[in-house]
């Protein structure tokens, strides 16, 4: 696990971090496991933040119903 907080949310909705740390076999490669929220079909933006601070780079997913 990360010793830092770590939140993320996909257009708008938070979702569940059950895993957010180092992957297995690699080094320095950061692994996160999230369950995506229902959000209605389009490019969902994928925000972060860590410890409170938001992230500076927003990812978009394409999200189907």
């Amino acid at each position: 696990m990360l010793p830092a907080s770590v939140t993320m949310s996909i257009g708008g909705m938070a979702v569940s971090l059950p895993y957010a740390g180092l992957a297995p076999n690699f080094t320095g490669l950061y692994q996160f496991d999230v369950t995506i929220p229902t959000v209605p079909s389009s490019n969902a933006p994928l925000t972060f933040s860590l410890n409170g601070t938001a992230g500076v780079q927003t990812l978009y997913f394409a999200v189907q119903d």
